[in-house]
């Protein structure tokens, strides 16, 4: 098994100088594969291992919680009036925000910064 995985690293980092030099001619990637003699096909399964095995590097770290802290200010009725008071709601995936009016610049900035994933 051992073997198997330093044959596939071996491989990938041939197939990423590869893409690298494609990337770098300044050709299409199909005037390049012409005249490279790489099939296009070829190009485009390195091109896809390479990136399954980036994200699976990833996977681990994209699976964890990440919590950010975010100070409202005080209202005076200690909650909104009403659903007209919203001036904006911003949803990603299944989480919604509603931000009402009044909301600071630095609130509205620590929730978009919550809300975005770990790089």
């Amino acid at each position: 098994m051992q073997m198997r995985k330093i044959q596939h690293e071996a491989l990938l980092t041939e197939w990423k100088q590869i893409i690298t030099t494609c990337r770098g001619s300044g050709l299409t990637i199909s005037k390049w594969c012409r005249q490279n003699n790489v099939k296009e096909s070829r190009y485009y399964y390195w091109l896809r291992e390479i990136r399954n095995e980036a994200l699976a590097l990833r996977a681990p770290a994209a699976n964890q919680s990440v919590f950010a802290e975010v100070t409202v200010p005080a209202l005076a009725s200690g909650r909104p009036s009403n659903k007209s008071d919203v001036c904006a709601v911003i949803r990603i995936n299944q989480t919604a925000v509603e931000i009402y009016n009044g909301a600071s610049p630095s609130t509205i900035t620590a929730i978009i910064q919550a809300l975005q994933p770990p790089c």
